[in-house]
């Protein structure tokens, strides 16, 4: 190999090494990775007669 094949192959990994990928938590572009959707597990009833049948649907608070 010649100096001038050398040099080249140098660079070239003296490039790539010093190309620094950005972590997703300092990528201000990328802000929701692996994230679920909000949801309410506890939904209130305004009775207990209402809250006894188990029907999310009755309640005045459920909104899906």
């Amino acid at each position: 190999m010649n100096v001038k094949t050398i040099f080249i192959l140098l660079l070239l990994v003296i490039s790539f090494s010093c190309s620094k990928n950005q972590h997703d938590w300092e990528n201000p572009v990328i802000f929701s990775k692996n994230k679920e959707m909000p949801h309410a597990t506890l939904i209130p009833y305004n009775n207990e007669k209402g809250a006894l049948e188990m029907k999310r649907d009755s309640s005045p608070f459920f909104c899906y």
